[in-house]
This record gives structure tokens, sequence and C-alpha cells, in this order.
């Protein structure tokens, strides 16, 4: 790949994940609004459950195609007929079980939503191959459109069946309109094989896929386990306030996770024979997703009060504090979250999946310690309160692999960490002398002035400009010698990837 290329490709990836994920989380907070905690609990639980059932529906294919350095026609039919199957079983189970999960969670309208959803499980499915296949060929602008496309006209019917009256059917409506849409603009770029099939590279397709669908099996658990037993537990109306709260971790952590994942897992693996390389792109990786979201999600923090109840009304101020623990706990998440990655590209996958195993035992202990003493606060709580221990952790892991120093990769955040708590200390001083004001000039007041101070801060730092001196030499090394800047192709013996 090209300096222009990753670039490209960078562009495309931010624009798909950012504008699709943008589009999500308004259509999510339109939706609360209109549905109120108990229908908008509903479709939390049927929407966690789903989305474990399509994981394995998947069956990790997408990471196993894009890294192989030699894809032949019969991998091709292989995953294709693979992920009908699995998707064809999947949908089966969801069908079946439907009535076992509504009585798991004391919902009993959850038994013709799951139902539904089936379809939605086979849609996913369906997506696969042609996803992985334009992503390996970095066609990211034909996925972009499709992706975003369908994340439009998803948002469209969602909001307009909640306007009518849906109740938690303008999610199902959403979720199936999404996906319809983006597997029709799939399947018209790019049909799956479905020649004859080889045992052999059904089974080698399936052995890789299994090693990733067993670590983002691991990592559903860990990032979903907090849902799972609020819902099963607590019930309906407190997953509502969590799973609004939760919007503000998961929208931060699809959009720069994602992007930064889709952009660097390439570059880790074709780098991966010059280990010093790989760790100053990996130490500035996590300096730039600091830089990034520090401020913004602080920022969260501070205004949930003011913010939820004006945008929402006060029958969700009990969203409130979970959103802010869970907004500290996106930073955390954000600025460490490469470590699997990195693992995967340079050959590791077993690394990964002993990670991932182990940090979803912490935080499912975290959970239950914090769902029983503190309910839906207490499992927000514990994620913030796991996050920076099990950070350090991870870059003690990836120092084993490359020539990483934990201690100057630590100390590259402190520019981004003290202009945030400046950020702090400007809102504590501004936000009560706007008491009698409006609520969103009291945000835009308080907020525009912590901002500028997050900011100016950064931009005063000599750490992050000779991050961004460093970032544009490279890019014009790059459009110097575009031969050159052209990355061998991976020798990985074709493993899993980072959490999808």
């Amino acid at each position: 790949m090209t300096a222009g290329g990753l670039r490209s490709s960078l562009v495309w990836n931010t624009l798909s994940l950012g504008g699709r994920q943008g589009i999500r989380m308004v259509t999510a907070l339109v939706l609360a609004r209109l549905l109120g905690p108990a229908d908008f609990g509903v479709a939390s639980q049927a929407i966690v459950t789903v989305t474990l059932v399509a994981l394995l529906a998947t069956f990790g294919l997408v990471p196993v195609l894009v890294q192989r350095p030699e894809l032949g026609p019969r991998h091709r039919h292989a995953a294709s007929w693979l992920s009908l199957a699995t998707g064809a079983a999947a949908a089966g189970v969801t069908f079946c079980t439907a009535g076992a999960v509504a009585r798991l969670f004391d919902s009993p309208e959850l038994v013709a939503v799951m139902r539904v959803l089936a379809l939605l499980v086979l849609l996913k499915a369906a997506a696969v191959v042609p996803t992985a296949m334009l992503m390996r060929d970095l066609r990211f602008a034909r996925l972009a459109r499709a992706e975003l496309t369908g994340a439009a006209l998803g948002a469209v019917v969602g909001i307009t069946s909640a306007a009518l009256g849906a109740r938690y059917w303008a999610s199902v409506a959403q979720m199936l309109t999404t996906d319809t849409v983006l597997v029709m603009l799939l399947l018209r770029g790019e049909r799956p094989a479905l020649g004859r099939t080889d045992r052999r590279a059904v089974g080698e397709i399936a052995r890789f896929g299994g090693t990733v669908l067993s670590t983002n099996a691991v990592n559903f658990a860990s990032n979903n386990g907090d849902n799972l037993l609020i819902g099963a537990v607590l019930g309906r109306t407190p997953l509502g306030f969590y799973a609004l709260a939760y919007r503000v971790l998961s929208i931060p952590l699809q959009v720069v996770g994602q992007t930064v994942a889709r952009t660097v897992l390439p570059a880790f693996a074709r780098a991966q024979h010059e280990p010093r390389r790989v760790a100053d792109l990996y130490a500035t990786s996590m300096r730039g997703v600091a830089v990034l979201i520090t401020g913004p999600l602080v920022g969260v923090a501070l205004a949930a009060d003011d913010a939820i109840v004006w945008v929402f009304g006060p029958d969700w101020h009990g969203a409130v504090t979970a959103t802010r623990w869970i907004a500290i706990a996106g930073i955390l998440r954000l600025v460490f979250g490469a470590a699997g990655t990195l693992m995967v590209s340079v050959g590791r996958p077993g690394w990964q999946f002993t990670w991932s195993a182990v940090t979803t035992l912490v935080s499912l202990a975290g959970f239950l310690v914090g769902m029983y003493g503190w309910g839906i606060e207490g499992v927000a709580a514990s994620i913030a309160v796991l996050g920076l221990p099990t950070g350090i952790a991870s870059l003690w892991l990836v120092a084993r692999l490359i020539p990483l120093d934990p201690g100057r990769a630590l100390a590259g955040l402190i520019p981004p960490v003290l202009a945030a708590a400046a950020m702090a200390g400007t809102w504590f001083l501004v936000h009560p002398l706007t008491g009698e004001l409006p609520v969103p000039v009291r945000l835009a007041v308080a907020g525009g002035a912590s901002a500028v101070v997050y900011v100016a801060l950064l931009v005063a730092s000599p750490a992050v400009r000779r991050d961004v001196a460093t970032l544009t030499g490279t890019a014009q090394k790059g459009r110097a010698g575009a031969d050159d800047a052209t990355m061998a192709p991976s020798s990985l013996p074709r493993p899993g990837d980072e959490q999808s």
C-alpha cells in the first residue's frame, strides 16, 4: 500500500464509520426520546441477543479473507458457503430459542421480536464475503457508500415508525432496513462466489475463522456481559438507562477504534519484520487517539447532567451517573485498545485470545460486584476503574512483542491528560456562573470555554507539535517515494483479527 493509498483508505474508513455511527447515534437518541426507557430497554434486550448470534453466524471470516497473503477462488467459494451455512443455522437457533430468551429477560414481547430478527442474522451472514473482498481490495469508497446508504434509510424508517407509535418495533424496522439495503448494494457490486466447494479450503478457512471467532466471542462477553446481566437481573428499564449511557462509549469506540484498526492493521502486519517501525506506529497511534478523544469524552462526562435531562426529559435522569463513568471508561478503552490488533498483526493470535479471556473474566467479576452493590452505576464504574490497570498490563504484553518502552508510551499521554484536567477545571469555574441561563446556553458557554482551553494547551505542547511534525514528514517521504512506500505482502500465518 502506498502512502497515498493509506491516506485514501483512512479518509474513506473515517467517512464510512464516522458517518454510519453518527447516523446510528442520532437515530438511537431520537428513538430513546420517542420510546421512553421501558420500550428502549426491550429493544436493547433484543439487540444484545441478536448481536451475539450474528457474531457466531459471521464466523470471523472477514479478517481471515482480508489477511490471507493469497486468496484463490476455492477459498472464496469455501467462505461463501460457510458463511451462508452458519448464518442459516444461527437464524434457526434465534427463531427456536425466542421463548427462552424472553423468559430469561422476563419480557414476553421478545418472543415475536426475536423471531423477526432471525432474518437479520441471515442478512449479516450474506454480507460477510462481499465486505471482506471490498476491504481486501481497498475499495473502501464502494463499501462506504453502501454502509452509509443503509444507515440513512434505516434511520428514516426507524424514526418514522417510532413517531407513528410502533414502540420497540421501530428499532426492529431500523435494523432490518439498514442491513437489507446494505446487502443489496454489496451483492450488486461483489456477488458471493458459490462455485464448487473444496473441502480442504473449507477446513483452512474454518480453522482460522474459528480462532478469530473464539477471540471475538470472548470480547463479546467482555463488552456485552454488562448488558446481558442488567437485562436479565435488573430488568428492561434499568437496561434502557444503561443502553442510552453506553452510547457514549460505543459510538467513539466504533468510530475511532474501527477506523484505527482498519487502517493500522495492514500497516502493522506488513511492517512486522521491522519491529522498531511497528513500535513507533503503535506509540504514535496511542498518542493520536488520546489527543483526539480525551477532551470530547471528558466534556460528555461534565455535561451529562444538563444534557441528558434537556435532550431526553426528566424520565431519563437515571442514565446520568452511568454516562459519566462510561465516558471515562471510553477514553481508557480507546487509548489502550490497539493491543489485540498488534498481537494478531505480528502473528500471535493466541496471545490475543488469552489476553481477551483474562480481561473478560476480570470484567465480568467487576460487573457482578458493581451490579449487586450499586446497580447500573456500579457496573459502569467497574469498567472505568478496571480500565487503567488492564490498559497498563496490555502495554507490558505489547513490549514483549515489539521494542516499546511502556514508561515512555505512558509519558506520551501526559499532554492530553493535563489538558483535560485544565478543561474540567474551566468547566467547574464557568458552569456555576451560568446557572440562570437556559440549558443550551449554559452548555455552549461552559463547554465552549472548556474546549478552547483543551485545544490551546495541546497546540502549545511541544510533544504534540513534535508528533504533528513527525507525521507530516512521514507523509512527505511517502509522496516523494511512492515506489519505496509500497509494502510487501504479509507473511502472517493467516490467523485472526481484532474484535469486530
